[in-house]
């Protein structure tokens, strides 16, 4: 099938299909419904098949020239010394910190001076900036010395929790976001998130047994994945269903944590926070209050400078 129809596509030929038009040309590679060939020869920027040469490379739809040129995710800027990129912006390594959440959303720590940076002595937890002595716990600070994390799963993977944090005591029992959860009797494990390149955790239950063709499963988690199958059994044996999965709707976020002031002069302050621990869904807003009035409205950051 190309374009809809059932077409003959010969040896060295390739279906170019943008979703309103589609054609068939020679190539092994595709520039919107353009077949080309895809080699150190030729390229495809902004839609169109250029030729490609010794130091040239494609940012932002445009061939531009990779002496002296950089490229941030398609924003290009004029190299300098000691700058790299965060997301689409170009800052100077000794005075920023580039955090990088699981899920690819970038976030640039800014401090006064390269001195101020090497004072605060931090690090990056998810896109949140700790100190480097605290290790991180999905998106949240802790003391190793002191606590640890409930991330991991009885069988393998971590980082598949919400940044819940234990006594070093429940070291043996801290499984996925339970402090004493009960490895002995009960398994729990981790499954990939395909839209946020993470993982969540989850364990198995038992929540009805008996002769029905229905039942109302409470106490559930807000926003949260579950899987659920079926066991059927009768004299000669049992089996189950394959799984279905579904997602909880969302509901109000819960845990929020005081924000954190860093004085930067006599007449400013940065202001941080981090994701409600049990955010319940897809944040939207952060709204900043100062004194009982709100100062600004924010949707992709957890910092402000006030």
């Amino acid at each position: 099938c190309c374009g809809g129809l059932y077409q003959a596509i010969g040896p060295g030929d390739v279906c170019c299909d943008d979703g309103n038009t589609a054609s068939i040309g020679s190539g092994d590679a595709c520039c919107g419904t353009t077949a080309y060939t895809d080699d150190d020869n030729t390229m495809c920027c902004g839609g169109i098949v250029v030729s490609q040469h010794i130091n040239t490379m494609c940012c932002g739809g445009v061939v531009l020239s990779t002496v002296a040129t950089t490229c941030c995710n398609g924003v290009s800027y004029a190299t300098l010394s000691g700058y790299g990129c965060c997301g689409t912006s170009y800052e100077p390594e000794n005075s920023t910190l580039c955090c990088v959440a699981r899920n690819g959303i970038e976030q640039i720590i800014s401090y006064t001076s390269p001195n101020a940076k090497s004072t605060a002595n931090e690090k990056c937890c998810d896109i949140t900036a700790i100190p480097s002595q605290l290790s991180c716990c999905n998106n949240r600070a802790y003391n190793p010395q002191l606590e640890t994390c409930a991330d991991r799963s009885t069988s393998t993977g971590t980082n598949c929790g919400t940044g819940v944090t234990c006594s070093i005591a429940q070291s043996n029992t801290a499984y996925c976001n339970r402090c004493n959860f009960p490895f002995t009797t009960r398994t729990c494990d981790s499954i990939d998130l395909l839209d946020s390149n993470r993982q969540i955790c989850y364990n198995t239950r038992t929540v009805f047994t008996g002769f029905a063709f229905s039942y109302t499963v409470t106490e559930l988690t807000p926003f949260t994945p579950y899987l659920v199958y079926v066991g059927v059994s009768n004299s000669a044996g049992g089996t189950i269903s394959p799984e279905t999965s579904l997602i909880t709707a969302e509901s109000i976020p819960v845990f929020v944590e005081p924000p954190t002031l860093t004085v930067i002069s006599s007449t400013m302050i940065r202001i941080q926070w981090t994701s409600p621990l049990q955010p319940n869904g897809v944040i939207t807003k952060y709204i900043v209050d100062r004194d009982g009035q709100e100062i600004v409205t924010l949707y992709d950051t957890t910092q402000y400078t006030d």
